[in-house]
């Protein structure tokens, strides 16, 4: 009704829901009488006239005309119950006090709600506890903007309202929401829409988007996106998950391309690197022969000799393979971060991981080790053949 009446009026009206057309990805109609039960969520001040301006409105009691009768909700003799709609980015616009300035044999003390100009969320009062912050998801872009931790509670302002938010926690990504485009924030959706409907002063739109998920290996998207349409649903877009990973993931052209050219520069490293153990365990036996002999001279039997050659050569098998690995992991980890930048400049989303596919990393160690043997039982023949008399003549 209308506030421009000095006197007491009562506002009698059915209770209906006001709904946009085209309202989020359902058409809604104009619903009707709503069924009970009923809950009573607020009162809101709306000027049409003079956008802004302050006032203040002196409240009786709240009503409801039922089958049975008259049913008192609230006399506002106190204000226990009932809060005003703060506008969290401008708190103290608003009160709701108990007054007897505008009582008479009616009421005896009545509610007075004032409002002063500069808000720019709903201005009324509403039923229920205190304001507590809505829990939110938050991605390490938000905390930076807003300049937060996790824990802390932050005011949000939308274009229309504001609400208070708790950071729960940090994540980096979410589903369909880039963090390299904007940051973000995850909230439940049945609080969010509770909250909207309180501080917002337009009715809020509906869901935008629309989740679903099936075992059944027989059912499609478009089977699905029939089925939505004959329930009223606005279907704009369609993201099948599978198809997309499908793109992305199983190109043969491009992986077999790949695939094929990272086998031959692994098997590359792995014979160069078993040619590289001959070469030096041949060399190294070569400029030892004088020193072999001098060791046998001393009285080192044939076996002590050739159990030294397998130690050295295990040493440096073992040490050889292990920084080896230390090496590649370091600079696969350094190298990764450069190859995560797209063209724009930005990081790839999601982020690229590394990591080490253990069973073709264990063929090359296999290899390694086939070699290593090889080598073992060459170098113990070698020694088997040594001449003492004409190494130690060359030695002189």
């Amino acid at each position: 009704g209308d506030l421009q009446d000095t006197q007491w009026s009562r506002f009698l009206f059915d209770l209906t829901v006001p709904v946009p057309s085209n309202e989020g990805i359902i058409r809604r109609r104009e619903s009707t009488v709503l069924k009970p039960p009923m809950e009573v969520i607020s009162f809101s001040v709306r000027s049409r006239f003079h956008e802004g301006a302050g006032g203040a409105a002196f409240l009786g009691r709240v009503e409801a005309e039922t089958p049975s009768g008259i049913v008192v909700i609230h006399d506002f003799s106190s204000t226990d119950g009932w809060h005003v709609i703060e506008d969290f980015r401008k708190p103290g616009l608003y009160s709701l006090d108990p007054s007897q300035s505008a009582a008479d044999g009616e009421f005896d003390v009545t509610g007075r709600f004032s409002w002063a100009s500069g808000g720019v969320g709903l201005i009324g009062i509403r039923a229920g506890g205190a304001d507590e912050p809505l829990p939110a998801l938050v991605s390490s872009e938000f905390l930076e903007v807003t300049d937060s931790k996790v824990g802390d509670t932050i005011i949000l302002g939308l274009s229309t309202y504001a609400l208070p938010l708790e950071i729960a926690a940090e994540v980096e990504f979410f589903p369909t929401l880039d963090p390299d485009d904007k940051p973000f924030a995850v909230v439940d959706l049945s609080r969010f829409s509770q909250a909207a409907m309180r501080y917002n002063p337009r009715p809020p739109r509906g869901p935008n988007e629309l989740w679903l998920a099936w075992d059944e290996s027989s059912v499609d998207s478009e089977l699905v996106t029939a089925t939505l349409r004959e329930q009223g649903v606005s279907v704009r877009n369609v993201l099948d998950a599978p198809t997309m990973v499908a793109l992305r993931v199983e190109q043969p052209l491009v992986n077999a391309g790949w695939g094929a050219l990272l086998v031959l520069l692994f098997l590359a490293v792995t014979l160069a690197s078993a040619s590289g153990l001959l070469l030096f365990s041949h060399l190294d036996a070569r400029e030892r022969q004088t020193e072999f002999a001098l060791l046998r001279t001393l009285g080192i039997s044939r076996g002590q000799m050739q159990r030294i050659l397998w130690v050295n050569l295990f040493l440096m098998a073992v040490c050889g393979v292990g920084l080896g690995t230390l090496l590649g992991w370091l600079i696969g980890a350094s190298v990764l971060p450069l190859m995560e930048v797209v063209e724009e400049g930005a990081r790839a989303t999601p982020s690229l991981v590394l990591t080490t596919d253990w069973k073709r990393l264990l063929v090359s160690y296999v290899i390694l080790a086939v070699v290593t043997g090889l080598c073992g039982l060459w170098l113990t023949w070698l020694t088997a053949k040594l001449q003492l008399q004409q190494v130690l003549r060359m030695g002189e």
